[in-house]
């Protein structure tokens, strides 16, 4: 057979094949490591590997004592504030009737403000601890507290990974589940430096 060819001089293109290790892997830009939003204790889980999840979509519950008691804290300043609202307005129509003096008037004017900022302060402790406003909104009307909090998915693909049992106690800084969307991945090399 013949080894040599004899050919026009020209341009062509050119590339030299390089087989290095891989892997597939997850886009890091879309998958979320879900964590409890504060310290509690596993009460259920409702969701498996390799299920596909949404936005919202309830992975586990938690129940927790710190989450109750920041609950029971809103509550009570709440109240405050709904009584200094009325000290407030009732202090308004005995100063217009010329009752009490300005200086009383303001003093409850004052009291009023200080109840109602804590009131939003722990109305922000409670969204920050993993409650949505409706929810908020909901015990505000009714009362009643429930240490119980749901934590959801925040994106939508599949769940690849959960490192959490039923029963365990778990940290605002443990991750709980990761969730993937698969419909993109990234497919990673490891070429040595002086072949890149």
């Amino acid at each position: 057979r013949t080894r040599l060819k004899v050919g026009v001089v020209e341009l062509a293109p050119f590339s030299e094949v390089l087989r290095v290790p891989g892997l597939i892997d997850f886009d890091q830009q879309r998958m979320a490591r879900l964590s409890a939003p504060v310290t509690g204790r596993v009460t259920d889980i409702s969701a498996t590997v390799g299920q596909a999840v949404k936005p919202g979509d309830v992975l586990a519950r938690l129940h927790s004592t710190e989450l109750g008691h920041a609950q029971l804290a809103f509550l009570k300043a709440r109240a405050q504030s709904q009584l200094q609202a009325e000290n407030q307005e009732r202090a308004r129509l005995l100063f217009a009737a010329d009752v009490i003096g300005k200086a009383e008037l303001q003093r409850r004017e004052n009291e009023y403000a200080i109840a109602a900022a804590e009131a939003r302060g722990a109305s922000d402790q409670l969204r920050v601890l993993g409650m949505s406003a409706g929810s908020i909104a909901q015990m505000s009307k009714n009362g009643e507290i429930n240490s119980t909090l749901p934590i959801v998915s925040t994106l939508r693909g599949a769940l690849v990974e959960f490192k959490v049992a039923p029963g365990q106690v778990v940290q605002p800084t443990d991750t709980l589940f990761t969730v993937a969307d698969l419909s993109r991945v990234w497919a990673v090399a490891d070429v040595p430096e002086q072949q890149a």
